[in-house]
């Protein structure tokens, strides 16, 4: 259990939305959330374009083999904020 906002939450109702491989993503990993990684931050000149099935399965191996644990909900280039 997590308290967030004075709330008590399951671990399995949070995202950890986040650019930083070694940040955001190990920190989701070593709690138990799951994670969506959004490639096209700080990493983006490493993890190329996520528009290409080559390029989205090397960024998920990747990912899986650095945080074999992780719950990887997802991998983006960018977010948009309306």
């Amino acid at each position: 259990m997590t308290i967030a906002a004075g709330r008590t939450l399951s671990k399995s109702r949070i995202l950890v939305v986040g650019d930083g491989l070694p940040t955001d993503i190990k920190g989701a990993a070593q709690n138990g959330f799951a994670a969506y990684f959004v490639a096209g931050g700080i990493h983006a000149i490493d993890m190329g374009d996520m528009k290409t099935p080559e390029t989205l399965a090397r960024t998920y191996g990747l990912i899986r083999h650095q945080f074999a644990d992780l719950k990887l909900a997802g991998i983006c280039d960018h977010l948009h904020w309306n």
